[in-house]
């Protein structure tokens, strides 16, 4: 039977020598180092101190816990609906060899995205039977791809790295059994993949739905032998899920009353899909920010008709002639690929360009399967790649930068509290003046009080108080508020982040900060932010 999705010149899939494979490996490894290279040895941001703060000091016996618990222990003050054993597990190993180094954090991410970057050119050059340089073009794009600085920069969007790997995983095994349904190890790496993502983010759950999809799009005959194993197939992924639905009952049981809308059909979510879509095709981001609130407060007209016009050129490409591996190409990968892997994001309550690593998969997988048509002209296709990919690349590195800043100002803070925490004399009190976000980066939101607690900073009985936005719980102020009006007779030293990344050192005699504080007590108690706001500016008037 011949493979729908085989070289369009009629020519059977030749064998790769040795040599050109690692050639073709060698460039997709060298180009997810390039997009990581620049975030290597930067520092933790937001999430990770609770994170890192939290592994670190859990042990391995009690990591088969979290299969019925929520990873995060409660850190955040309620439980979470989160089963996330398997990126527990990734952070508990590099709390054991690194601790609170940084780098061994980046590694790890840097190696989940090079395993990912490499599924999808074995999904094009193998799966689909394309051409090597086809595959790898279609590695190097998914590398580069915009959507993907944060994932990569930020060391906790790792379970969006973890998560795609084991759903490409899940997705070329399964594919790979069934084309080859005699040899069951793809049977059983595509399930245990499958059991692994489900258990360490939620979007796995439609790794299934995708594999249906090539099935639909990609095979011509289904012969009673493929119909079988593929109850095999699919069998195994039904029982994955109703061990994550028990573990989830287990660990949920009593959140069975508070459960999460999904509205597919809410002006928010529409104005999500409208960001994801700027961000997923590149050329449309700087029109789509440029234009945003004209966009938004029409975004719900703007996603149906997207979706209508896609449906109409695919069907209107399949009615002017049969179905071709480009067609095919563009509406399994292009479209159906998308909408599967935006689906659980119904039930976020944000956007984030992260969610779009999994989609973007897809888009380049698209692109590696339609460029293989392009056999006679193999060097104008590459040609107009490389294009595409270095305009990739530029948009990047402009969105890696807020990432790097960011996480050199994270830095930056913690070596000061490091070098003030010893300096701090009797009734002193060390203040963290610090902006959550930093050119558009979520750089120390929710980091508080974990960043200034160990492993990050030394043990102290001295009192270190930070910016309420900083916080992950408005009740945090109030504690903290109420605390500082019980300090009449201190004095403080105040370090202090601006908006243009500058640490500063500000040292507050007795009678300033009284001052500081009877206004503080005259500031408005239901806005935290304005109250710290007027308090730091007393501080540092003489």
């Amino acid at each position: 039977m011949k493979n729908p999705a085989a070289h369009s010149d009629g020519t059977s899939p030749r064998r790769e020598s040795p040599a050109r494979v690692l050639i073709a490996l060698t460039l997709v490894v060298a180009a997810t180092l390039r997009a990581a290279w620049s975030t290597m040895d930067r520092y933790f941001l937001g999430d990770d101190f609770a994170y890192v703060g939290r592994f670190i000091q859990l042990k391995f016996s009690e990591w088969p816990s979290l299969f019925v618990n929520d990873w995060s222990g409660g850190v955040w003050g309620a439980v979470l609906p989160e089963l996330r054993p398997f990126a527990a597990l990734t952070f508990l190993i590099d709390g054991a060899l690194w601790g609170t180094n940084p780098l061994g954090y980046h590694l790890t991410n840097f190696f989940l995205d090079t395993g990912c970057a490499l599924l999808v050119f074995l999904i094009v050059w193998r799966l689909h039977e394309a051409r090597l340089w086809a595959g790898c073009i279609a590695a190097v794009l998914f590398a580069w791809h915009p959507t993907h600085a944060e994932p990569v920069a930020w060391i906790t969007g790792r379970v969006d790295l973890l998560g795609t790997l084991a759903y490409l995983g899940c997705f070329f095994c399964g594919a790979t059994y069934l084309r080859q349904s005699s040899n069951v190890k793809w049977l059983a790496l595509s399930i245990a993949s499958f059991g692994i993502g489900c258990f360490s983010k939620e979007f796995c759950l439609t790794a299934p739905l995708a594999i249906a999809a090539w099935a639909i799009f990609f095979r011509t005959a289904l012969t009673s032998a493929w119909r079988r194993h593929a109850l095999h197939l699919f069998v195994g992924c039904v029982v994955i899920v109703v061990i994550v639905a028990v573990c989830r009952h287990i660990a949920f049981s009593s959140m069975a009353g508070r459960s999460q809308s999904t509205a597919l059909f809410s002006a928010e979510f529409a104005e999500r899909q409208f960001d994801y879509l700027r961000w997923y095709w590149t050329p449309l981001y700087d029109f789509g920010r440029d234009y945003r609130p004209q966009l938004a407060a029409i975004a719900t007209p703007l996603v149906v008709m997207a979706g209508f016009l896609s449906i109409a050129i695919l069907a209107l490409w399949h009615w002017r002639g049969p179905t071709t591996p480009r067609w095919r190409a563009w509406a399994c990968y292009g479209l159906v690929w998308y909408l599967i892997a935006t689906l659980p994001m119904a039930a976020a309550s944000y956007f984030s360009p992260r969610h779009l690593y999994l989609a973007s998969a897809g888009l380049s997988i698209a692109l590696g399967v339609w460029l293989t048509t392009f056999s006679a002209k193999r060097w104008w296709a590459c040609g107009a790649s490389v294009v595409v990919m270095l305009y990739h690349l530029a948009c990047f590195d402009q969105t890696a930068a807020a990432w790097r800043h960011s996480a050199k100002l994270s830095e930056r803070l913690i070596e000061s509290i490091h070098a003030e925490i010893p300096k701090l004399g009797k009734n002193e009190v060390l203040l963290i003046d610090t902006p959550d976000v930093f050119e558009g980066v979520a750089m120390w939101s929710w980091a508080t009080p974990f960043a200034l607690q160990p492993p990050f900073t030394p043990p102290t009985a001295k009192p270190i108080l930070a910016s309420p936005n900083t916080y992950f719980s408005p009740g945090q102020w109030v504690h903290q508020r109420a605390f500082l009006e019980t300090l009449t007779s201190s004095h403080a030293t105040l370090i202090r982040a601006d908006a243009a990344g500058l640490v500063s050192i500000v040292r507050v005699d007795e009678a300033t900060f009284s001052k500081a504080l009877s206004a503080l007590q005259t500031a408005d108690e239901t806005n935290p932010f304005s109250a710290w706001r007027k308090f730091i500016a007393a501080l540092q008037t003489p």
